[in-house]
């Protein structure tokens, strides 16, 4: 996170988490023309850039030391950590390539980073606007990226730091797990202990600036899911019942096989078999379309029964027992009833 001389933030990009190290560095990604000139860094060791590891205090159990990749005569490495502004650390590179230059600090023993602030000296020429917080680890001998930011060249204290994501209370009877230690990026996954059962998301990601997406769910216990299911069951059989006591009992008789159907509804399926008078208050018809809304699996199984493929009940059973699969179902029994 970078802070502009107007106080507005950016989010810089998060390479890796951070780990104890004994060298540290900024370094540069964008061509410098005449020269990197850098007034003043500092390293912290806590997200709030508050924990100064450039300037130990006495009885510390570490050292600091400036470093570099080279410097103008007078211009030292120390220059940049010695807590004046008006004196400064030059590159020994004239015309510096992206990567070429860095200042860094190297301790007596590994600390580890969270927070970087940097105060660019000079002219737009003399700074980098894009900078990478780096860490040496020693077992592989090479560099790591930790901190990408950009914006940095207002000639002001600008600030590149992880951003620490807002504490998360447990919702009752559920469990949290964090990554990254908590800090940007980040993800909180939530489980529920025992039997309960996790309402809503069981995922959500920590925002760059610390907050959390979507809201924190929460946890059934048993005997919420048990009520529910009960009045989804009741809710279910009392949909099926209204549908039989006022369609199924005042249709006309079912199709069999000596059935007859009038020539003109034949190969004609936009046409109701069931008469309609819309000035009729008990008109069916008016009754069928209202008990669709209601429960349309009632009308599945009653298209079905009015065939003579399958006895209402048992066309009921099989949407319920074999839901997923009704597109075939449906699909067999539609050939069967063209």
């Amino acid at each position: 996170l970078w802070r502009g001389a107007s106080g507005s933030e950016a989010v810089s990009e998060v390479l890796r988490s951070s780990s104890p190290s004994t060298i540290w560095r900024i370094v540069n990604l964008n061509a410098v023309k005449y020269g990197w000139n850098i007034a003043e860094l500092r390293l912290f060791s806590d997200e709030l850039c508050r924990a100064d590891l450039t300037r130990p205090r006495a009885g510390s159990a570490w050292t600091a030391e400036a470093i570099s990749s080279g410097a103008v005569s007078g211009s030292e490495a120390s220059r940049a950590i010695d807590g004046l502004t008006w004196t400064q650390w030059t590159s020994s590179c004239h015309l510096c390539d992206p990567g070429e230059a860095w200042l860094g600090v190297k301790f007596s023993q590994p600390v580890s980073v969270l927070c970087a602030q940097l105060w660019q000296w000079g002219e737009g020429d003399y700074k980098s606007s894009k900078v990478e917080l780096e860490l040496w680890d020693a077992s592989m001998a090479q560099w790591h990226g930790v901190l990408r930011g950009d914006g940095f060249a207002s000639s002001q204290w600008e600030t590149l730091r992880f951003v620490k994501c807002a504490a998360l209370e447990p919702p009752e009877s559920a469990l949290i797990e964090v990554t990254n230690k908590g800090f940007f990026p980040s993800s909180a996954t939530y489980s529920c202990g025992g039997v309960g059962i996790l309402w809503g998301t069981g995922q959500r990601d920590c925002s760059p600036d610390g907050s959390w997406t979507l809201d924190a769910p929460r946890c059934l216990p048993a005997i919420e899911v048990i009520a529910f299911a009960t009045i989804a069951v009741l809710v279910d059989l009392l949909a099926i019942a209204l549908y039989a006591r006022f369609v199924m009992y005042r249709k006309p008789a079912f199709l069999g096989k000596d059935s007859l159907i009038p020539s003109e509804h034949l190969a004609r399926w936009d046409s109701s078999l069931i008469p309609h008078d819309e000035d009729d208050p008990h008109d069916l018809q008016g009754i069928v379309t209202k008990q669709c809304v209601i429960c349309p699996c009632c009308r599945i199984a009653d298209s079905w029964a009015s065939a003579g493929v399958l006895p209402f009940a048992w066309g009921m059973c099989i949407q319920h027992v074999s839901f997923p699969c009704m597109p075939c179902i449906g699909a067999v029994l539609r050939s069967k009833l063209r």
